[in-house]
């Protein structure tokens, strides 16, 4: 079980990873069509069309709230505690991230978006105090 909760992290790499190719691909897109010039985006993303925008927002949330995901996951490998519960938290985050990125990459609904976000977070809270808890009961 403990090699098991690499497996999500292995996915929500790749999610970054093809949001990450497809921001490159709509912002080449964009400067090879010369509708944006590249004084115009050097400081500052705002001056993108808003797909664009929308998938770079969508890139750098990967770099957010799954950090905190990256760190529990390798500190419940390193502590031999990525049980089965550990890994069905990460699984939950990880699908909550890839609904999230769909959701930021369509129709951006900003409820629905909200939602599937705070679940992500309150199971990073949940993986936090479940790990925290099993340390404290070894200690004990």
């Amino acid at each position: 079980m403990q090699t098991a909760i690499i497996y999500p992290v292995v996915v929500q790499i790749f999610l970054t990873l093809l949001i990450g190719i497809r921001m490159a691909s709509l912002r080449g897109n964009e400067l090879r069509s010369s509708r944006i010039s590249p004084s115009e985006i050097a400081v500052d993303n705002a001056n993108w069309p808003d797909d664009v925008r929308k998938c770079g927002n969508s890139y750098s949330n990967q770099f957010e709230m799954p950090v905190l995901f990256y760190v529990l996951c390798i500190l419940a490998m390193l502590v031999n505690m990525a049980d089965f519960i550990a890994v069905a938290l990460a699984w939950i985050f990880v699908i909550s991230r890839i609904v999230h990125a769909f959701i930021h990459n369509t129709h951006n609904n900003l409820t629905q978006r909200g939602l599937v976000f705070s679940i992500g977070a309150a199971v990073v809270a949940l993986q936090a105090m479940y790990l925290l808890i099993r340390l404290l009961a070894v200690q004990i």
